[in-house]
């Protein structure tokens, strides 16, 4: 176990090195609310305690979500519905950490708009269980009634 006064890195560049390291693992679905050991493994071997992580991993679901959200909202507004939706996928992954309460300030026409772009996509091979989930996380992200 490094001592962070080992590695002589201020706190703020660790915080940023872990955000760095798990936000394409949560962008891909590799890291998920079931990966709380390579959360853990990660925060560790950074010198962070649990709360630092949490707080980070906290964070970072709130400024990536807000972020995915505009593009998703770019996206529709130019047309690129395809675009918007693997936005939307981006964006369940990060919803599934915190059951859907991104606290996203969503106009309800693009809330509306988006939700059917999501819901009309090719579902092909996906067990309903993992459907049903994705939509109803989406549903709550977008502040939509259930």
């Amino acid at each position: 176990q490094k001592r962070r006064e080992d590695v002589g890195l201020t706190k703020s560049r660790l915080v940023n090195m872990f955000s760095m390291e798990i936000t394409p693992g949560i962008d891909s679905g590799e890291i998920t609310m079931d990966s709380a050991d390579v959360l853990a493994e990660i925060q560790e071997s950074l010198g962070l305690t649990e709360e630092e992580g949490e707080e980070v991993v906290a964070g970072l679901i709130t400024e990536r979500a807000n972020g995915i959200l505009a593009d998703i909202v770019g996206c529709m507004l130019r047309g690129m519905d395809a675009v918007a939706v693997e936005s939307m996928e981006k964006l369940v992954q990060y919803a599934a950490f915190v059951d859907g309460d991104l606290g996203l300030n969503v106009e309800e026409s693009n809330a509306n708009k988006a939700f059917n772009l999501f819901e009309s996509k090719d579902w092909t091979g996906v067990d309903t269980k993992v459907v049903e989930k994705q939509k109803s996380l989406l549903k709550t992200a977008f502040g939509m009634s259930a």
